[in-house]
């Protein structure tokens, strides 16, 4: 089980992760392709070509929408389902369980829902005329004050229609000036946008910082995990200052997987 954060009544939200790279599936893998995740710079250039286009007496509103389980959307094919088994105790009996979709924690379920969201940007972008940027299973864009939420829905429905009603829930469907989009509160003016760390996320990473401190130690998992919602300090809005921070937490954790910082571990 992985703690994935905290439910809205303050109860903590867990994800089962079957632990593919102990089991070394992970190991065995190698990736055919580079990943790429759009970017706060790039929304930054979408909301000033939208300006520019509409003209800045035109009001612009942003939107986003997360999927709901979007590894577990993306279905194994009936001859490769033979290799999706794990097993797992329940009570000290061991009980072995089959998937029917990308299971959590296998290097694999990452690339074949990169193409996935990759299709629905691209029929987004192509064929419904949204401007839509995607990080992982996060989808942002904007569009005309009065039309912003129109825009979100019929990418709502194009999302649903493809994995289904489920797929996105409406309390994962936000439309609003200022939004936060990937942990930064954007905020749009007459003047032009700012973008800030939202208050709660700043305070939710400083406290997984330094539980992370206290112990000196972080697996992989969480190292991957928080390097990613840091990412946001090497973008060029933030000068890319994050970038001196990240590089010895990243480069340490492929070297070894264990500690935290720099000075913790001679591999950094």
């Amino acid at each position: 089980m992985f703690v994935s954060g905290v439910k809205a009544d303050g109860s903590i939200k867990v994800r089962a992760v079957d632990n593919f790279t102990e089991s070394m599936c992970n190991p065995c893998t190698k990736p055919t392709e580079k990943l790429r995740n759009d970017t706060l710079d790039l929304f930054f250039e979408v909301l000033r070509m939208l300006s520019k286009k509409l003209g800045v007496a035109v009001p612009l509103r942003m939107f986003k929408a997360d999927i709901d389980a979007a590894f577990r959307r993306v279905p194994l094919l009936p001859e490769h389902r033979r290799f999706a088994y794990v097993a797992f105790l329940v009570e000290r009996r061991t009980v072995i369980a089959g998937h029917a979709a990308m299971p959590f924690g296998s290097i694999a379920s990452v690339h074949h829902w990169d193409r996935v969201g990759s299709l629905l940007c691209a029929i987004a972008r192509r064929i419904l005329k949204i401007p839509m940027l995607r990080y992982v299973d996060d989808f942002f864009s904007a569009d005309r004050l009065v039309s912003a939420d129109k825009a979100m829905d019929v990418f709502a429905r194009l999302v649903r229609c493809c994995l289904g009603q489920t797929a996105v829930a409406k309390d994962k469907l936000e439309c609003d000036n200022p939004l936060t989009i990937l942990g930064i509160r954007v905020t749009l003016n007459a003047e032009g946008v700012t973008f800030f760390p939202d208050e709660k996320k700043v305070e939710k990473w400083t406290s997984q910082i330094e539980s992370y401190l206290d112990v000196k130690r972080l697996t992989e998992g969480e190292s991957s995990k928080l390097s990613g919602a840091l990412q946001w300090g090497s973008q060029k809005i933030f000068n890319r200052l994050g970038r001196a921070m990240l590089r010895p937490l990243i480069r340490c954790v492929l070297a070894c997987g264990c500690f935290v910082t720099c000075f913790m571990c001679r591999h950094s």
